[in-house]
């Protein structure tokens, strides 16, 4: 964590893997804080920072962390994720097999999903990989650039490009 809040001028640092509460706990300003300064303003921002939070993840939020794995870093989604198994909640075979599961993950640090919040996420995961985008381009030195794009368009002026694997290590694909 230090190398990553080094105040020295200069110098860039490219880490590959970086767990997501590293990332997100390291000093500097990420693409979601900038915009929220371009559309609002530096109050934005300060309460982005330091707004109180509740310590427990909401559904939605676990929902979306996991869909981000499942894209974007299919083998963290395949260790850290688990279907909820199909049960009857209104027998007590039904509520033990469920507790088992919970505690099961629990021990191995898997993320329990419902069986109808994990077949959404592999939906929508399916859904955005046969969509996605592949550019290449060679430089004039020879040298070939690759990326898969989020998002064409202009932002902020600038260039008609904007991607998560410019700026994030979250592209894997091209690797």
């Amino acid at each position: 964590m230090d190398a990553l809040n080094a105040r020295s001028a200069g110098g860039s640092l490219v880490l590959w893997g970086l767990d997501n509460g590293l990332n997100h706990s390291a000093d500097g300003y990420s693409s979601t804080q900038i915009q929220l300064v371009h559309r609002g303003s530096i109050a934005a921002l300060y309460w982005y920072r330091n707004a109180l939070r509740k310590s427990e993840d909401s559904p939605a939020l676990v929902l979306g962390t996991a869909l981000h794995a499942a894209i974007l870093e299919p083998e963290r989604f395949a260790t850290e994720y688990a279907c909820a198994p199909s049960v009857n909640l209104r027998t007590n075979e039904g509520k033990e097999r469920l507790v088992a599961f919970e505690a099961d993950c629990a021990e191995h640090g898997m993320t329990p999903l419902k069986q109808e919040d994990f077949d959404t996420v592999c939906l929508i995961r399916d859904s955005a990989l046969a969509s996605l985008l592949s550019l290449f381009w060679r430089m004039e030195n020879a040298l070939l650039l690759k990326v898969c794009p989020d998002w064409l368009g202009e932002f902020a002026g600038s260039p008609p490009l904007a991607t998560l694997c410019q700026s994030d290590h979250h592209c894997r694909r091209h690797r």
